[in-house]
């Protein structure tokens, strides 16, 4: 088998991989769906998750249906979660982040359900949940999800599986909503670590109880004593759940953070929610968050990278060597 053939076999094999463990997974998150079954007081606008309406107390049974495509009984378990921020700017659904103290309701405590139901292979079933919300003197939106999973053996986290398929079916009840004005708060900027690496982040609050939606944030990050701009970052399309909070990073790249004085510039900008504010803030790296922040650097490069050199050389001798061998072979014949 010649070089060639060799490459275009492990080709196959990698692409057929590929394929083979993609529909693995697409049988494996098909083998059960999750619906809602619409009550009489839902709202028009859409069919695809819960949204009602209310200006007082609620107390009334939801109920999700649970479809069991495949071929064998299987048992789901059944929580309720909060909407939430991501720090990349996106509405999700959770009960063990970090809450705002604004958020003054939270659906995770309103609804009652019981968490495991067995549906029947090939099967479906209506499962009911009872919401029950004192909304007071509440006014603006309360956002949380319906989250169902496959309960398998040793797994039984109440608020969504790592590695596993999950639906959220949203929950949007808005409550007295005409008299919400939408505020986005800066909370300063911070040198966090993630676990894996130090970043700089943003810290922001919705402290308005309606989503904050097509935001966008620019970020102008400089020295304080030259000005010499060292990053401008622009994220777009971001979506801010109701009383939340959440802390995006500012994305330094290549460009090392030595120890000493910077100046921040945001601009946060959203004509859907009325949102137009700036902000600019002094803040000191110290020399231990310089380092924590710069390790594992990659320091961007003018030239060409040392190992596409080291790959190129590596390449031509084994021409080279591959040329003489033939040659010397055809000399000998």
């Amino acid at each position: 088998m010649t070089i060639k053939q060799s490459l275009m076999s492990i080709l196959i094999l990698t692409i057929g991989s590929l394929l083979m463990a993609y529909s693995v997974n697409a049988d494996e998150e098909t083998s059960f769906y999750v619906m809602p079954v619409l009550p009489q007081n839902q709202l028009p606008s859409t069919s695809e998750y819960f949204h009602l309406q209310t200006d007082q107390d609620i107390n009334q049974q939801i109920e999700v249906m649970i479809i069991n495509d495949s071929d064998e009984d299987k048992t789901f378990h059944l929580s309720v979660l909060d909407g939430m921020t991501t720090d990349l700017g996106d509405i999700s659904y959770d009960t063990q982040h970090e809450y705002d103290k604004s958020q003054k309701i939270k659906l995770s405590q309103q609804i009652d359900v019981e968490e495991l139901h067995t549906i029947k292979a090939k099967e479906s079933g209506n499962v009911e949940l009872q919401l029950a919300v004192a909304v007071g003197d509440f006014s603006g939106q309360l956002l949380g999800a319906i989250n169902v999973y496959e309960q398998t053996k040793g797994n039984d986290n109440p608020t969504g599986v790592v590695n596993q398929f999950a639906y959220n079916i949203p929950i949007k009840i808005d409550v007295k909503t005409s008299q919400i004005t939408a505020k986005l708060v800066y909370d300063g900027l911070k040198v966090t670590n993630n676990g894996t690496k130090s970043e700089l982040t943003a810290g922001f609050i919705n402290p308005t109880s309606t989503i904050i939606r097509d935001l966008s944030l620019t970020y102008k990050l400089s020295t304080k004593q030259d000005k010499k701009l060292i990053v401008e970052q622009h994220n777009n399309k971001l979506e801010v759940a109701p009383n939340s909070n959440f802390h995006p990073s500012i994305l330094i790249g290549s460009k090392a953070l030595k120890a000493g004085k910077y100046r921040i510039e945001i601009l946060a900008v959203s004509e859907i929610s009325g949102i137009n504010e700036t902000w600019q803030e002094d803040f000191t790296i110290t020399g231990r968050e310089s380092r924590a922040l710069n390790e594992g650097l990659i320091v961007e490069q003018t030239g060409v990278p040392w190992y596409i050199l080291a790959s190129l050389i590596v390449i031509g001798i084994v021409i080279l060597g591959y040329g003489y061998k033939r040659h010397r072979g055809k000399r000998m014949l």
